[in-house]
């Protein structure tokens, strides 16, 4: 076992500069993460926001009963997922233009 270890060498000398790329540093931007958060946060909204009208319309089809128990629910849920869908792409689009006024 000893001998396998000792038979990789790597030969530092024969890599010329050309071969090497200095791996590229960026400094950290806080605005940049927020982005990528509001964006999954806007998204996720609107998925579940989709998806619910989606699943009441799926449902609508199946009998009155169900229909009754699903418009009930939608009548609590819907107007609070709006409600906060609407809050986050006003406050996505307000801090928008907060940045445009910024000298």
């Amino acid at each position: 076992m000893a001998d396998t270890a000792n038979s990789v060498r790597l030969d530092v000398d024969s890599v010329s500069e050309a071969q090497v790329h200095p791996a590229e540093v960026r400094p950290y931007e806080p605005e940049r993460q927020r982005d990528i958060v509001r964006t999954f946060v806007t998204l996720g909204l609107l998925a579940s926001f989709l998806g619910l009208i989606f699943w009441a319309c799926r449902e609508s089809v199946t009998s009155a009963v169900v229909w009754a128990q699903t418009k009930d629910m939608m009548q609590i849920i819907l107007p609070a997922l709006s409600g906060l869908l609407g809050s986050v792409i006003g406050f996505y689009f307000g801090s928008g233009a907060n940045l445009d006024r910024k000298p």
